[in-house]
């Protein structure tokens, strides 16, 4: 066995640690290094799977995956391609909350913060999804709980898990407290509120169990739901088990915008962001208003609930305004205009907040033909010949730049077949 070390430069400033070791093996000529220096060294992914009976080992230079438009973009279907998406079960999820029924995130904050792009990613996953038929307890193949529920006063509904562990029983318990969470041994705690009239509680046992670091190493994951348990005073109704309840988180999203939306029509951010030095955060964002906006449309569009119309239409006005004036308008080069992911000052010029509200802006034709054009004439300044960059940090700053990962955010077809053969290693010719 030998060492081997690796230098990472730059003109300015190093990026990483510049020299890395890493216990490296030869034969017959060839030199190997282990794949957890590799992937950690060049930033890059990979792993052993197994088909056409042989162990294969994948690799690549993203996560991400590039979804195929199956059919034009419609405000009452599927939200680009999130019907794949597993929100809920994301690394920076802490939890659902058992009183709001949304994801608590912990980006920029490990004490967890109701993050709106998440949330209204979460109801957008679940939309237009098909939910399960309601079954009995005592099942092994479904694990999302509803009830009806009244409580009088210091109430619980719990329910008993036989899990994928070996061992005794799981216990989640559903308990009248504003309690986020708490756990100890293989007992989770969620509080749901005080309840005191009727109201629907939908929660995914998969999630209340993965959600918690006490067994989310593991990967446990209910096998059998074996009883629920109910203690205090209160009144209980429709206790049923299915498969999915997709409608319910759906609607726990929409309800979630329609009431955190601030005066100026946004949905703010409550968490200090990290930034580089030289900006200064402001709210909101043009991410959050988009994806705030086609999750309330869909919610008024199966409800013709009027207040999830009026609320859709408050979310344009920052469109209207410059970050300074809380909105998330910004111009390059005094010339095109742009839509802020996060504004700054000064601007940072992330693509994707431009990219992902115009599903929620087609009925404003204008706007829309008028942010697509600056992001055609600004799209070859992210573009590197070996990946793209997350802002332009590196030319309002004069800094280095953040790569980014290649997913479904580009929308002319040049970019998007260049930027997927970086997924597995393409560059751009030598001169």
């Amino acid at each position: 066995m030998y060492q081997t070390s690796g230098t990472q430069t730059n003109s300015q400033k190093p990026i990483s640690d510049p020299v890395a070791q890493a216990e490296v093996g030869d034969e017959g000529g060839e030199v190997y290094l282990p794949f957890s220096w590799v992937e950690r060294f060049f930033d890059v992914y990979g792993r052993l799977v197994q088909y056409d009976g042989m162990e294969r080992f994948e690799f690549s230079h993203s996560y991400s995956k590039v979804y195929t438009q199956r059919e034009p973009y419609h405000p009452d279907g599927v939200f680009m391609s999130f019907e794949g998406c597993n929100v809920e079960m994301r690394d920076r999820v802490k939890c659902i909350s058992g009183v709001e029924g949304v994801p608590i995130s912990t980006q920029w904050s490990p004490e967890g913060h109701f993050y709106p792009i998440q949330i209204a990613q979460y109801g957008l996953s679940h939309y237009k999804n098909s939910d399960g038929v309601s079954l009995v307890l005592d099942n092994a193949k479904d694990f999302f709980l509803t009830f009806d529920v009244k409580f009088v006063f210091n109430s619980s509904v719990s329910v008993v898990l036989e899990t994928t562990e070996k061992g005794r029983p799981y216990i989640i318990h559903y308990i009248t407290s504003p309690l986020l969470l708490s756990f100890k041994d293989r007992e989770v705690i969620y509080g749901i509120g005080s309840r005191a009239s009727w109201s629907t509680v939908s929660c995914e046992l998969g999630v209340g169990l993965s959600n918690t670091k006490v067994v989310k190493a593991t990967k446990t994951m209910p096998r059998r739901v074996v009883q629920p348990v109910l203690r205090g005073s209160g009144f209980i109704n429709n206790i049923t088990v299915s498969s999915t309840a997709h409608m319910a988180a759906f609607f726990a999203a929409s309800d979630w915008v329609l009431q955190n939306q601030d005066e100026h029509g946004g949905w703010p951010i409550k968490v200090t962001r990290k930034l580089r030095e030289g900006f200064k955060s402001l709210e909101p964002g043009a991410m959050a208003q988009g994806k705030a906006m086609s999750t309330l449309v869909r919610a008024y569009l199966v409800t013709h609930n009027p207040a999830y119309l009026g609320a859709t239409i408050r979310p344009t006005s920052p469109f209207k305004r410059t970050s300074e004036q809380h909105g998330v308008k910004a111009t390059l080069l005094n010339k095109y205009n742009r839509y802020e992911k996060y504004p700054t000052m000064p601007s940072s010029f992330v693509p994707n907040g431009c990219c992902e509200h115009k599903g929620s802006l087609q009925i404003r034709r204008r706007r829309v033909h008028s942010s697509y054009d600056s992001l055609k004439a600004m799209l070859p300044l992210f573009h590197t010949g070996s990946g793209k960059v997350y802002d332009l940090r590196h030319f309002t700053l004069g800094v280095l730049q953040l790569h980014a990962s290649v997913d479904s955010t580009p929308i002319f077809r040049y970019y998007v077949k260049c930027w997927k053969t970086y997924l597995k290693g393409g560059r751009a010719k030598n001169n």
